[in-house]
């Protein structure tokens, strides 16, 4: 087997041909480079590392790699932590692309490759008569394409991939309907598809239906939300890791990019409450100065963070370093309440207590629930001190 190694760290690279020398398996290991034109191989793979998955950049170059006629049928394996959704989705519609997901284990890693060149190998008849097809398409031969597609339309192993290109045909040899028909079978195999979602735009434009082709560009995505959704779910992970910096840095990019993105300015709030730099907490608040959005924003993140990621730490820094910006006692005793709750769900029944008690020395008369969470909260410390856990 042939590893072409593309966008790989030097690190990354010893590794793997150590782990290769010392199992003694049969693999050669090299630097892909894109001055060759490699031929066909049924035991070429390419190999690609995600190191920054922030960072769409290696997603583009993929997506370019995989438009090379030279490189269009040979597999990508790409070693990556799970891509984030927006991510995802340019990837869907494309053949051949697989995943070995982080942190990197060698059994791991060795079992998805093995089960990448299998499958490949099972199928290589007909990646090479697809590989044909694309050519006839290319010098614009659609009869002799259309009969290749139909010796391999009952057994390729990309059902999407078959509807595309009947309807590629179609669309050429001005069969609009029946493009339109092969597209939307195409949608129906994978509706997050945006190669096809184009091609319909296509169909529409041609035909001049304004509606239908409005309707169509609105669900595209474009590069530039692609970049802010992607920073967005990825300063939103390591957030949840209890990182500071790192998120704060992507987020801060995302509002820059997209000022108006509801959601990016209140992550980066979010996580300059996180970091406790008040200067830079109130430069953002200064924006945003009505105490509710703080306190919805903390109540929001806050939770997440205590019932979803079990981060209880993350959680109580975000609300404590919230109440220096939040003078209203209206809001800030529910705050507290919110925190008792999330530290009991900790099990630290201690520190309940001390958020329930703050909570009680500012609520308003009337906020009875307070009184129950405290006498249970001091039943459930009682417990602790006397040696019996219970939840």
């Amino acid at each position: 087997m042939q590893i072409l190694c593309f966008e790989i760290s030097d690190e990354f690279f010893d590794a793997l041909a150590h782990h290769i020398i010392h199992l003694n398996l049969p693999i050669r290991f090299l630097r892909f480079d894109p001055s060759v034109n490699y031929e066909l191989s049924s035991e070429t793979i390419l190999l690609a590392e995600n190191r920054s998955p922030e960072d769409i950049k290696l997603a583009s170059k993929l997506l370019k790699f995989r438009k090379h006629l030279e490189t269009l049928t040979m597999p990508v394996l790409l070693v990556t932590e799970k891509l984030s959704p927006v991510v995802e989705t340019l990837f869907s519609d494309k053949e051949l692309f697989f995943q070995s997901e982080l942190p990197f284990d060698v059994s791991r890693f060795l079992s998805d490759l093995d089960a990448v060149k299998i499958f490949y190998q099972n199928n290589f008849d007909a990646f090479q008569t697809r590989f044909q097809i694309q050519k006839l398409l290319d010098a614009r031969e659609f009869t002799h394409a259309k009969s290749l597609l139909d010796q391999i339309v009952d057994h390729y192993p990309y059902p999407f991939q078959i509807e595309m290109f009947n309807g590629i045909i179609a669309f050429e040899q001005g069969g609009y309907e029946l493009a339109e028909r092969h597209f939307s079978a195409a949608r129906d195999c994978i509706p997050e598809s945006l190669d096809a979602l184009n091609h319909l735009a296509k169909v529409y434009l041609r035909q001049g239906r304004k509606v239908e082709l409005e309707a169509v560009l609105e669900k595209t995505n474009k590069v530039a939300e692609i970049i802010v959704k992607n920073l967005i779910h990825w300063g939103t992970v390591y957030l949840d890791r209890g990182e500071i910096d790192k998120p704060l840095f992507l987020f801060e990019q995302a509002a820059e990019k997209d000022p108006a993105n509801v959601e990016a300015s209140q992550m980066r709030m979010a996580a300059s409450l996180l970091s406790g730099n008040q200067a830079l907490t109130q430069q953002i608040i200064e924006s945003t100065p009505h105490a509710m959005d703080i306190a919805r924003l903390c109540n929001t993140q806050g939770i997440r963070m205590a019932t979803i990621v079990k981060n209880f730490e993350v959680a109580e820094k975000l609300y404590t370093n919230a109440m220096a910006f939040l003078p209203d006692e209206n809001v800030r005793y529910k705050l507290w309440y919110n925190l008792g709750l999330a530290m009991k769900r900790a099990n630290n029944y201690q520190k309940a207590l001390e958020y329930f008690e703050s909570s009680k020395a500012i609520a308003p008369p009337g906020f009875d629930k307070i009184d129950a969470a405290i006498d249970d909260a001091k039943k459930k410390v009682a417990l602790m001190s006397s040696g019996f856990h219970h939840t």
